[in-house]
């Protein structure tokens, strides 16, 4: 994740199921609490808002996310420890039911201002309710299960 164009916030984990055997719901809830994925239901990460504790937070720009494959032969493999297999290639990700709800920011409508954007917006959607403000007892249970067996490294 970066915050003001600064990374540094990296994790990276073991998955816990073979993500080729089938297909897996991936789920990103971005607002203004907390950026929270999900992998088939289960917390896999939290990124918090803790913004009046001085720790910045992405809520100053438009939001954007990605998804690519490339070589990530040196920070992705142990430091380049463990090399990547090319006798499995080609590598190829796919989608489907791909899903994107979320504030449409258009900088010719609100003029740069991306305050407008979530002034008139926040609280209006299903993403902004209180279930979705932290995570409940049984996520809490769910991510610290991830983190304990399956996290490798936080930068």
């Amino acid at each position: 994740m970066f915050v003001g164009g600064v990374g540094g916030t990296e994790q990276r984990f073991y998955l816990w199921f073979d993500p080729t055997a089938d297909y897996n719901t991936y789920t990103v809830i971005w607002n203004p609490f907390q950026i929270l994925l999900l992998v088939d239901g289960i917390p896999a990460r939290v990124f918090g808002n803790f913004e009046g504790a001085g720790v910045p937070y992405p809520n100053e720009k438009p939001m954007r996310m990605f998804s690519i494959l490339y070589n990530g032969d040196q920070w992705a493999t142990q430091g380049g420890r463990v090399k990547i297999d090319f006798s499995h290639a080609p590598f190829v990700a796919s989608f489907s039911n791909l899903t994107l709800e979320g504030c449409v920011w258009n900088m010719e409508d609100f003029n740069g201002s991306l305050a407008l954007c979530t002034s008139t917006t926040q609280g209006n959607h299903w993403w902004d309710g209180p279930e979705f403000s932290s995570l409940n007892y049984a996520q809490q249970g769910h991510l610290k299960w991830v983190r304990d067996n399956y996290l490798l490294c936080d930068y």
